[in-house]
């Protein structure tokens, strides 16, 4: 910033101190950057990088002759290494490295970003508050409290924040730091789709769609909704609007349906993933209904990548039939292995 951008004081002409919106900016950046730091760290499984040979040699031998396997086993698609015997993979949910676990240059840079988005918060920014409550619910440099997580959410909300809308929504939704409550939910995720928000308009869709805060389960409503989110380039709301159109199965529906899953996977949903592999393996959608399980296979393998459970049992499905992957009975084998721990984790941590 050149000097002559600086704000002065018009007496004095000295430097005013900075604002909200640059307590803000700092903050968040500051935020965004560890984030990206802890998503680029490799899992323990993918730094053992001897043991996916056997999986690369398996698509390497199911790949056509034009296929270049230097740059497929650089890419996303390129088949995971197989998991450890003994221990079980990660959740689903859980970051690739642990907030809880920082080093003490992390958590120093997290009491500043904690530090500077405060005083953003208190000079009155309407997101800073919304960010703050992030930080508590998922426990980032601070112990997990939910309640405080829904109080920050809701004065960001209140400063006219979408995206803190749509936070307060779900909180109210799934009783998260606050007694559930489906009517507050609707009211929130409609003020966070008229503020601009495409998931308001998402899980504004799931409640009507499950009738939940609302008179009773209008689908045609969802689909609108959904339709709309899904017009405003809204992931889970392509994903949603997919569902639909495939529940009403007319041959046009199922073709659009296609496309949004295609578009959702895209945009990296695991779930749209696997709901567009089982497309691609059965060719629902597609004009000449022509199956293509190698790239079911490849978008299965890439959600199991990202930890969706039922992405492994496709993944093992295939290998047992050879069908988009050559035939492994050891690799199947693998594939149920991490379902099978997934869902044990993801039990006992409900339980």
């Amino acid at each position: 910033m050149t000097d002559a951008c600086i704000a002065r004081c018009p007496l004095c002409r000295e430097p005013l101190p900075a604002g909200p919106e640059k307590a803000y900016d700092d903050g968040v950046r500051g935020y965004a950057r560890l984030q990206s730091v802890f998503s680029r760290q490799a899992t323990p499984a993918q730094a053992q990088g001897a043991e996916a040979a056997p999986e690369e040699a398996a698509l390497a031998a199911s790949a056509p002759p034009s296929l270049d396997l230097a740059a497929a086993a650089a890419s996303d698609d390129a088949p995971p290494p197989p998991p450890p015997d003994s221990t079980p993979p990660p959740l689903a949910t859980a970051p690739p490295s642990s907030w809880s676990s920082l080093s003490d240059v992390h958590k120093a840079e997290l009491r500043e970003i904690r530090r500077v988005l405060e005083e953003a918060s208190e000079g009155g920014h309407q997101a800073a508050a919304g960010v703050l409550g992030e930080m508590y619910f998922f426990g980032h440099g601070v112990d997990v409290d939910w309640g405080m997580a829904f109080n920050l959410y809701k004065l960001s909300a209140d400063r006219g924040s979408a995206t803190a809308c749509q936070n307060v929504g779900v909180s109210y939704r799934d009783g998260e730091g606050v007694e559930a409550n489906d009517v507050k939910a609707v009211a929130y995720f409609r003020l966070a789709a008229d503020l601009g928000a495409a998931d308001g308009l998402d899980c504004l869709g799931y409640m009507y769609e499950s009738g939940r805060g609302v008179d009773g389960p209008d689908l045609q409503m969802a689909m609108e909704l959904y339709a709309k989110a899904a017009r405003q380039g809204d992931g889970l709301g392509q994903f949603h609007y997919g569902l639909l159109l495939r529940e009403i199965g007319g041959k046009v529906q199922v073709a659009q349906a296609r496309i949004m899953f295609e578009r959702a996977s895209a945009q990296g949903l695991p779930e749209a993933m696997v709901a567009y592999g089982h497309m691609c393996e059965t060719g629902e959608g597609c004009p000449e209904k022509s199956k293509d399980h190698r790239r079911a296979f490849q978008l299965y393998h890439k959600a199991a990548k990202l930890g969706f459970p039922s992405a492994h049992l496709c993944c093992g499905k295939a290998y047992m039939t050879g069908k988009g992957v050559s035939s492994s009975y050891d690799l199947a084998h693998a594939s149920l292995q991490v379902l099978h721990a997934r869902c044990a984790c993801a039990f006992l941590n409900m339980a």
